[in-house]
């Protein structure tokens, strides 16, 4: 009887331990897998912080280019529109000279008259007197006239030559006189001189001339082939 004991005693024993085997080998396993699964979590954390880094990078350099872009697109209003004051600041000055050596002019006893069209002859009354003037006055009239521009001729050139796009001005006073391109001023004189053309110095080009009378525009056509 106590020989049947033993090995089944054994068997349990065997049983037991394979149980607990199989257990440390499941929770081995278990572990294991665990441990991949955090690596594989840690190196996506890792590639997300770099790809934040590198987004975080490139959207300081790019609001680092725009501010810098901005700051070059306001200087260069600034400019332009200091650019724009310089030249009507230019233009007024030269006005008011043209005024004052009128002034001028007005206070030697000379006449100054403004041509256009005659008006009807007024009724002198009865008291009129005839209207002498002293010999010792010398009664030079000098006559305003707002600008005049003469014809301007369209002009085809050819790349590499030298054109000189001219506006024939009258006008008292000397009226002042600029040259324009696509809202630009390329030239303060009546003759604009152009070196080595192209086809990008094409377009329209308008004479502009002015005085305390009035402003006078005229454009023509530059065609380079």
């Amino acid at each position: 009887m106590k020989s049947d004991q033993h090995p089944s005693t054994d068997r349990g024993r065997d049983l037991v331990t394979s149980l607990l085997v199989v257990l440390l080998l499941g929770v081995i396993a278990s572990v294991c897998v665990i441990y991949i699964q955090l690596v594989g979590v840690q190196n996506e954390l890792n590639e997300l912080k770099h790809l934040r880094d590198l987004d975080l990078k490139f959207k300081d350099e790019f609001d680092q280019k725009s501010q810098e872009d901005q700051q070059s697109q306001t200087r260069t209003s600034k400019e332009s529109v200091q650019k724009r004051q310089t030249a009507s600041s230019f233009v007024q000055e030269l006005l008011l000279a043209q005024a004052h050596i009128l002034e001028s002019h007005c206070a030697n006893d000379s006449r100054l008259c403004m041509r256009g069209p005659k008006g009807e002859k007024g009724d002198p009354g009865p008291s009129a007197k005839p209207l002498t003037v002293p010999t010792s006055v010398t009664s030079q009239c000098a006559c305003l006239e707002e600008p005049k521009i003469g014809q301007l001729l369209n002009t085809v050139a050819k790349t590499g030559d030298d054109v000189d796009l001219r506006c024939p001005v009258t006008g008292n006073p000397t009226p002042y006189v600029k040259w324009i391109k696509n809202g630009v001023t390329v030239s303060r004189k009546s003759i604009l001189h152009l070196t080595n053309v192209d086809t990008t110095t094409s377009g329209n080009y308008t004479c502009v001339a002015q005085n305390i009378i009035g402003s006078r525009t005229k454009t023509l056509l530059l065609n380079i082939q």
